[in-house]
């Protein structure tokens, strides 16, 4: 079945289900044990770790093992807000970011901090207006999305480094990179990146499910989520899995070294399946050929995108209509509106991310069955 919905999951490169076959059966012991196969384990976690940092250009003690991403971001709201109350109580995201931003921002606004969600450009990004406008002193955290993962729109952080240290230099930033990782034209290096947290996730780079990272910068306030054995300096408690860790490093690396060709296959897939269904007058989101090429987002005029998808899948393909996050909740798409569309334009939106393991047969044959489906299903 064609799988063209990446933004959401990836499938985990061969090489770490052929790892995970080959160690599972003496990866069990304890990396906190102080016995011998107790500390062989710790000594992989250790090596895991230090690989990731080298793949990611950082310093092994400023990354933190987690289950998810959006454990990461939530530990970052937790941390900030606790630690740095005093000085001040506004925090700063985008209006298109995902859940694991927002939720936790209107959790604290519930508990007396003043949450700006800054709007967005009409392609998706932003407003760096806005937030100049919004940045001052008492502005403890700004949260941005590198990469939007509805419409693939990439933030302009250089301007966004240039102007927090403008307005706002004691602002804590954090950058929620899920989309961006191994995705982007250029490696993703986080001591030029400037950010004091940055959200990481494992399924989306072909790594294994129920794997993220936490990058805190040296000297970056940090407080446990979850506290128990005091696992990971104090900073996450709950027994490490040094061979998930393994397979996470594998995944980087392996994705990193697909990296750049992966990024002009996935350019000319979202080329060609736009040319091919220029003829049912697609409206497409997002900054065009300036945004991540692995995600597309569009709307066709006469059919919606919840009914479109079904269709598309009961022929085979998999798409959606936006964030796997969100599609059980049925509600409108929340960052395609804060782009300022509004009616048919959100209501029939769907989401197409490509990867490096789609071919252009299969792009050829989606375009094929979007023409058919929309024939059949589109109101009129």
């Amino acid at each position: 079945m064609p799988y063209f919905d990446h933004a959401a999951t990836t499938e985990p490169w061969p090489e770490l289900i052929q790892h995970w076959q080959t160690h599972i059966h003496n990866a069990w012991p304890n990396p906190a044990s102080a016995h011998q196969s107790g500390q062989r384990q710790a000594r992989r976690r250790d090596d895991a770790l230090r690989r990731l940092a080298v793949s990611l250009d950082c310093d092994p003690r400023e990354l933190v093992a987690t289950s998810s991403a959006t454990e990461a971001t939530n530990q970052v709201f937790f941390s900030v807000s606790e630690k740095r109350h005093r000085q001040g109580r506004r925090i700063l995201v985008g209006q298109g970011d995902h859940d694991a931003t927002l939720q936790p921002a209107r959790w604290l606004a519930g508990r007396g901090f003043e949450v700006v969600e800054l709007p967005l450009t009409p392609e998706g990004a932003v407003d760096l207006a806005s937030l100049r406008q919004e940045l001052s002193d008492d502005v403890i955290l700004l949260s941005t999305i590198y990469v939007n993962n509805e419409t693939g729109a990439i933030s302009d952080l250089e301007s966004i480094r240039t102007i927090l240290a403008a307005r706002a230099p004691n602002c804590l930033w954090h950058v929620d990179a899920v989309q961006a990782w191994t995705k982007t034209a250029t490696r993703l290096s986080l001591s030029r990146l400037g950010a004091d947290y940055v959200s990481l996730s494992g399924h989306k780079i072909h790594g294994p499910r129920g794997s993220g990272l936490l990058y805190a910068r040296d000297g970056a306030p940090l407080l446990p989520l979850i506290m128990g054995g005091g696992q990971q300096q104090g900073r996450r408690s709950g027994t490490e899995d040094p061979l998930t860790l393994e397979l996470l490093a594998m995944a980087a690396e392996i994705s990193i070294e697909k990296q750049s060709q992966a990024y002009i296959h996935t350019r000319s897939l979202r080329r060609r399946l736009l040319a091919a269904i220029s003829e049912l007058e697609v409206v497409e989101h997002g900054q065009g050929e300036e945004g991540l090429p692995s995600i597309l987002s569009f709307s066709l005029p006469s059919a919606r995108g919840e009914t479109m998808a079904t269709a598309l899948s009961h022929e085979g393909f998999e798409i959606s209509t936006g964030s796997a996050c969100g599609s059980s909740r049925r509600r409108k798409n929340h960052v395609l509106a804060a782009m300022g569309l509004r009616g048919n334009l959100v209501d029939n939106a769907l989401r197409v991310s490509f990867d490096c393991t789609n071919t252009e047969a299969e792009v050829d044959a989606l375009a094929l069955a979007i023409g058919s489906c929309y024939e059949r299903v589109r109101y009129r």
